[in-house]
């Protein structure tokens, strides 16, 4: 769901019917709404946060474990009414006793004329034709606690179109990934007919005692600084249904600050995947996190990990819920028979990264460098350090225009 826009050999266009699209000006007169548990990972509220504490209007805070919680979002909210949508939202709340809020409803839909195109729709497909989508949803918080309930809806017409050949088409379905077709989930239709899904969404119950934060959620997430295209983890694709355990905020060390967090979830694949029913359930364990050092304002340098590997059959262990913590070679990892631990068939991915902002300029500045899978040993590590990597470059200036008014141009490219 996205603005005007059009690609190649197809026009597809979009609108959403979001409030915070209206003039703020309209809604001086009608107290703000207030929207701090609906500051979703890479959404409109969460970009707006960004915008305005590169220019200056909001305190600096690590950008690189998302999504917010409430708390964070109101520890970043703005100490005063001067800035563009001050008189719309408001990202505080009373804190007394039980607050229940109800979400202004979006409602959205994407008409693609040639062939599917959607990216960082969530857990919307928009497939050739009319696309309609609707998220509804409610937060609720008392003391600790915090259920955020926002489910999303959509229904794609899904007309045919000429799908991409590859071969074997005997051993491969038809409407799979043209170029991977055994390799990744990524269908290039999703059936011979309307496709419609009903999806947890930006769902998430929580507490945050003290430095500790813990809970459940289907909520997209994203890992690293990068705002378009994150390597680790963005929200391209649905969420996917997890447990996680961190910081409920930066936590002082003197020489700065670190805030991370673990995540363990259940990944599902779709019906045209062609990998085995043996592996369409896995196990996704990862963990990311950020060092702010004292002295040098705005900096954040970063790591995470993701791995991913079959369901384990006899339940789940100690050795699975630390895995993000294993060493990065593979010869490290060989057992006394000669033989690679269990750990090491998961697939992982592991990326370092890096933002400065600099509000005074109203510019900040950001980088990720990523590589897949263990390496086989030191020398490996050293010598080949492109192998299976990928790197983001990222950069944004905000030009305060006025009290109320700021402009941003950003850019950002993935190799």
């Amino acid at each position: 769901m996205k603005p005007l826009r059009s690609v190649s050999r197809t026009l597809r266009s979009a609108f959403l019917l979001l409030p915070l699209l209206a003039a703020p000006a309209a809604a001086q007169s009608a107290a703000p709404t207030g929207v701090a548990g609906e500051v979703f990972a890479g959404g409109e509220l969460e970009n707006y946060l960004r915008v305005l504490q590169v220019g200056g209007k909001i305190a600096l805070y690590p950008w690189s474990v998302r999504g917010l919680s409430i708390g964070e979002v109101e520890r970043l909210a703005p100490r005063d009414s001067v800035h563009p949508w001050a008189g719309r939202y408001t990202l505080k709340s009373p804190g007394r006793g039980l607050e229940v809020h109800l979400h202004e409803p979006v409602v959205g839909a994407v008409f693609n004329s040639a062939f599917p195109y959607g990216a960082n729709d969530g857990a919307v497909w928009a497939g050739r034709g009319l696309t309609t989508a609707v998220q509804v949803g409610v937060t609720a918080r008392y003391g600790p606690l915090s259920l955020v309930l926002a489910p999303v809806a959509f229904s794609a017409q899904n007309a045919s179109f000429a799908l991409a050949p590859h071969a074997p088409l005997d051993t491969f379905p038809a409407m799979l990934d043209w170029r991977h077709p055994g390799e990744i989930d990524l269908p290039q239709r999703f059936g011979e007919g309307a496709y419609t899904r009903v999806d947890w969404g930006q769902s998430t119950l929580r507490a945050d005692v003290g430095f500790v934060t813990a809970g459940v959620s289907t909520a997209n997430q994203v890992w690293g600084p990068a705002s378009e295209y994150p390597i680790l983890v963005g929200i391209n694709a649905p969420g996917f249904l997890h447990a996680f355990l961190g910081s409920a905020r930066p936590v002082d060390l003197w020489v700065g600050k670190v805030h991370g967090r673990f995540v363990w979830g259940r990944l599902e694949q779709s019906p045209y995947a062609s990998t085995s029913p043996d592996s369409a359930v896995r196990f996704m364990s990862g963990l990311v996190g950020v060092f702010t050092p004292r002295g040098i304002p705005g900096l954040e340098i970063g790591a995470g990990r993701f791995f991913q590997s079959p369901w384990p059959a006899g339940g789940l262990t100690l050795a699975h819920l630390t895995k993000p913590l294993e060493t990065l070679v593979k010869a490290n990892l060989v057992t006394n028979e000669g033989e690679i631990q269990e750990s090491v068939v998961a697939d992982q991915i592991a990326s370092v990264f890096g933002r400065w902002v600099f509000p005074g300029s109203g510019v900040e500045v950001y980088g990720e460098f990523a590589s897949e899978d263990h390496r086989h040993n030191e020398r490996d590590f050293l010598l080949e350090p492109d192998h299976d990597a990928a790197y983001a470059l990222g950069f944004r200036k905000v030009f305060v225009r006025g009290p109320e008014q700021l402009w941003s141009v950003r850019g950002e490219i993935l190799e």
